[in-house]
């Protein structure tokens, strides 16, 4: 009888240890889970970061990737009128939060309260600086004729915020500047695949915005 006892004993314990790894595996996949998920908001915006640059390459494949002209001719230029979501850095997520705060339009977006609209939004990532560096970037693309959503954003990182800074910078150090932009987390989101960032790059946005002037 006493051993029937033990063998009974030991089949409990060894069914609670069974149990015990069961729910331990299940709390890792619980973990595992919710930290994936933790930050939909962090998410959205590399997506919409992500969904900017993919349009900017798109508008650049239906010329000659080799015609640097053509790729300049060929870049759309915005209007106040536009949607937001045609605003460098604007995906369709963004374009939705924006249009709860009343702009649905690019003259909205240039004419809004930054620090008003960000109280509105409510959202981490969408701070003043955020709206400001959005603003800018959509006034440079509006001012120069040819620049496009990834050259605005590289411009704007490197502290280029108007169409006469732009004219106005030495090559050299704007194009130190917007390396050092690239390189920084913030420019990983800029940054595309394996292509090579050149001076050659910076000139012409250089040239560009002295024609505009």
């Amino acid at each position: 009888d006493d051993e029937e006892e033990f063998d009974e004993e030991s089949d409990d314990e060894e069914y609670d240890e069974d149990e015990d790894d069961e729910s331990e595996e299940y709390d890792e996949d619980e973990d595992y889970d919710s930290s994936e998920y933790e930050d939909d908001d962090e998410a959205e915006e590399y997506d919409d970061a992500a969904e900017a640059d993919e349009a900017d390459l798109d508008e650049e494949s239906d010329v000659d990737a080799e015609d640097d002209e053509g790729v300049y001719a060929h870049t759309p230029r915005l209007t106040r009128d536009d949607p937001v979501v045609d605003a460098p850095s604007i995906g369709r997520k963004t374009a939705k939060r924006l249009a709860r705060a009343g702009i649905t339009t690019i003259g909205d977006l240039l004419d809004c309260d930054i620090d008003e609209t960000a109280f509105q939004l409510d959202v981490h990532y969408i701070d003043s600086e955020t709206l400001r560096d959005w603003q800018d970037q959509t006034k440079l693309m509006m001012d120069v004729p040819g620049l496009r959503v990834h050259d605005v954003q590289i411009l704007v990182g490197a502290g280029i915020r108007t169409a006469k800074e732009l004219a106005d910078a030495p090559a050299r150090t704007l194009f130190l500047l917007a390396t050092e932009f690239l390189n920084s987390p913030e420019g990983e989101y800029v940054q595309r695949g394996d292509d090579v960032f050149v001076e050659d790059e910076v000139e012409e946005w250089i040239e560009r915005a002295k024609g505009a002037a």
